[in-house]
């Protein structure tokens, strides 16, 4: 017997016959939003890694890579095809826009994916990864965060975030960081 009720929250239950049925999820295509764009943000962020470590060696990338950098990071896994056809497109335009306009001063970057800690009581460790840290033409250094896109993290979240980085990056290196940015990889960002 099949229970009308499902302990899980993201699932809906039925008590009609297609309750006994194969999963509604195949038969109608019903999928958590969560689910299809989950992987999407961190390979975007694993784009930028890729990218930013290159700077740092002297390889810079062009646009026209966007394509080929997209092909080995992207990882959707709970992706539909639709969505997979969605998000793709969605990766490569975001990569290539970054490049075109932020390609000239990749070579500012001075750490990429960098880990750092925070000691703010003897005895606790904090410990993060900062997207960028990059030294600026005006000689300030920049600790960069990078967001898939502008609702990725509720506003509050993403500033302590960033108070967190730029005290790691002053235990790092024992100098304070200038600026603070958050760069949104979508077509209203970056």
């Amino acid at each position: 017997m099949v229970s009308p009720r499902s302990s899980c929250p993201s699932r809906t239950s039925s008590t009609s016959s297609s309750a006994r049925t194969p999963s509604s999820r195949l038969l109608y295509g019903f999928d958590s939003p969560l689910q299809k764009e989950l992987g999407f943000g961190k390979s975007l962020h694993d784009v930028m890694a890729e990218i930013h470590k290159r700077a740092i060696e002297g390889d810079i990338a062009a646009p026209e890579e966007a394509e080929d950098l997209v092909d080995r990071h992207l990882n959707l896994p709970f992706a539909n095809k639709a969505a997979a056809d969605q998000l793709r497109p969605a990766a490569e335009t975001a990569v290539r826009r970054y490049l075109e306009r932020h390609g000239a001063t990749l070579h500012q970057t001075r750490y990429s994916e960098q880990p750092v800690e925070i000691h703010p009581v003897p005895g606790v460790t904090v410990t993060g990864r900062v997207d960028l840290i990059k030294r600026l033409d005006t000689n300030e250094t920049s600790v960069v965060d990078f967001k898939s896109s502008e609702r990725a993290q509720a506003e509050n979240l993403t500033r302590d975030q960033l108070h967190l980085y730029v005290l790691g990056y002053r235990e790092l290196t024992g100098q304070n960081a200038d600026v603070v940015e958050v760069l949104n990889l979508d077509k209203a960002g970056a």
